[in-house]
């Protein structure tokens, strides 16, 4: 065990080593698609026989090539959407100029920091492919992005669920107070923040009384929903707006379905999708102290396990803190980041690694990514039977097997191997 602790000390400390060192990047570095966030939202709308086509766009300041001038740091760039229908005809093609200007050089690295765009049009029920273009003004260098979209027909099919869009209330003191928009399905939020489900129920006949019924309940074990709304709408409108706040203190990490049904008489339509919560920078104080530490057993010997039993909720308390004290690398810092980084850890095992018989964190793939952090390098044959994943490790030199022996999507550790080079 002691051997153990000290690996994963040293995993701790090289992620931290690592994540922690200032990046500069060079001109070919910026305009990485995969920084931007391009979503689109199929919305009713009350104007007959059309519907809204909602588009977010979410990119971070490290994307764009700043030019210094002055005291300051200027980046000129053009924005063009094309909207085109299933025989290449074009309906829409909007282009938008924008200078993102920041005094302060840290922001032109900052994920943090992020340009937010709103566009929505008009358009029929049918096919469209919506075409994204990026053009660097100062270096003339552009990159693209497509996505297709079906609008549905929600006049003609009477009563109907838009898209279901995420996302976190806007900080006043951050990017102009806008809400940032989360496409999922990993939705991961500060845990001071609030995370929103927004959605429209429609509905063609202002007189039609509609039951609306949803849920939020976890994908994996207990099937208790953590929401629940059942309700009748009669507000003769076409558009009802509905919002599901989630605070963390009333829902924890991990994956989950959100299904929602509405019905008339006559007709009923249903929607569900998908997603896995995290939330970020957890502080002790909301930790609940049985669980956390349950979740460090793979850290604590078994004399500091068998001693934590014994102890009342105060002395569990005053035994966790002061475990992670001891691995605190800045005590000039409020937050321990090795303690963040190991919880970070369990709430991604939560996430990724859930199943119906474990909890993420309990799983043999949890376990390892809880002990060493993100593999260097991860082989799935997910296609082969039985299914298998082998991961890398360079810092420690090792390989670890995990298989799916029954193709159930439950992968169990099979074997390790030293790396050999």
């Amino acid at each position: 065990m002691k051997l153990l602790k000290f690996l994963f000390v040293f995993a701790i400390f090289s992620a931290l080593s690592f994540g922690s060192s200032l990046k500069s990047f060079s001109a070919d570095e910026r305009l990485n698609i995969e920084d931007v966030i391009f979503a689109v939202y199929d919305i009713p709308s009350e104007k007959e026989g059309m519907n809204n086509l909602y588009i977010y766009l979410k990119i971070p300041y490290k994307f764009f090539r700043f030019i210094k001038d002055d005291n300051k740091f200027v980046a000129d760039y053009e924005f063009s959407i094309e909207i085109s229908d299933e025989k290449n005809n074009i309906h829409k093609n909007n282009v938008m100029q924008e200078k993102i200007v920041t005094s302060n050089f840290e922001d032109t690295n900052s994920d943090e920091k992020i340009l937010l765009k709103e566009i929505k049009f008009e358009a029929s029920p049918g096919k469209y492919n919506i075409r994204l273009v990026i053009t660097d003004l100062d270096f003339r260098k552009s990159i693209t992005q497509s996505k297709e979209i079906t609008l549905k027909d929600f006049w003609k099919e009477k009563i109907g669920i838009s898209d279901i869009i995420f996302y976190v209330e806007g900080d006043s003191s951050l990017n102009g107070g806008k809400n940032i928009i989360i496409p999922g399905p990993n939705i991961d939020v500060d845990y001071n923040s609030y995370l929103v489900i927004n959605y429209y129920v429609f509905k063609s006949d202002l007189e039609k009384r509609i039951i609306l019924n949803s849920k939020i309940i976890p994908k994996f074990k207990t099937k208790t929903p953590v929401h629940e709304e059942n309700e009748e709408i009669y507000d003769k409108k076409n558009l009802t707006k509905r919002e599901i706040k989630l605070i963390p203190e009333l829902i924890s990490v991990g994956p989950y379905v959100f299904r929602i049904e509405v019905s008339s008489e006559e007709t009923k339509r249903e929607r569900e999708i998908e997603f896995s919560l995290l939330w970020e920078n957890f502080p002790i104080s909301a930790l609940n102290i049985n669980t956390a530490i349950e979740r460090m057993k793979y850290i604590l010997t078994e004399e500091e396990y068998e001693k934590i039993s014994l102890m009342n909720q105060t002395e569990k308390k005053g035994f966790f803190i002061d475990f992670w004290k001891a691995f605190d690398i800045d005590t000039t810092m409020e937050k321990n980041e090795v303690m963040e980084e190991y919880f970070s850890r369990v709430n991604y095992a939560d996430q990724n690694f859930s199943d119906p018989n474990n909890d993420g964190w309990e799983s043999d793939r949890g376990r390892i990514w809880i002990l060493y952090g993100k593999p260097d390098k991860v082989i799935k044959r997910h296609n082969l039977i039985p299914p298998y994943e082998t991961w890398e490790y360079y810092n420690i030199n090792k390989r670890y097997n995990f298989w799916d022996e029954f193709s159930i999507g439950i992968f169990k550790y099979k074997s390790e191997y030293d790396i050999r080079r």
